[in-house]
């Protein structure tokens, strides 16, 4: 019985020793802390944003005159909130009727960094830069 008993007695000693020393090497390994400062000053973007291709929005274009249209293409306004590009609608010439008609509107061309001539239908390019998500 005494035999029992020590070995008892030898294991809840050796349970006690790893519990601890697991506790000592588990604090050993608490991370060290180290407090910084960060600095970030934000400014307005006032560049224009040049027009991209709707079809294609990572792909800048550059859009032709229409030789309907004998307005040239107005250049984009700067500002964090900007219209880059209106497209001309050009309906050309309809026959005018007395019922109700669908007219479409002629495509605008716009050429591609590759020279390549792409016709789009008309649209507006607008840039929200505010930084609010408000647009």
């Amino acid at each position: 019985m005494f035999k029992k008993v020590t070995k008892i007695a030898l294991a809840g000693v050796i349970g006690v020793g790893t519990l601890v020393g697991a506790n000592s090497l588990a604090s050993a390994e608490k991370a060290a802390e180290y407090n910084t400062k960060a600095n970030i000053n934000f400014t307005e973007n006032n560049e224009m944003t040049n027009p991209v291709d709707p079809e294609n929005p990572g792909d800048e274009v550059t859009p032709k005159e229409d030789d309907d249209v004998k307005d040239p293409i107005e250049p984009g306004t700067k500002g964090p909130l900007s219209i880059d590009y209106a497209s001309h609608i050009n309906f050309g010439e309809v026959m005018i009727s007395g019922n109700a008609e669908t007219y479409y509107a002629k495509p605008v061309v716009v050429t591609n960094a590759a020279g390549e001539e792409l016709e789009r239908a008309p649209y507006v390019q607008i840039t929200d830069n505010r930084g609010t998500k408000a647009g």
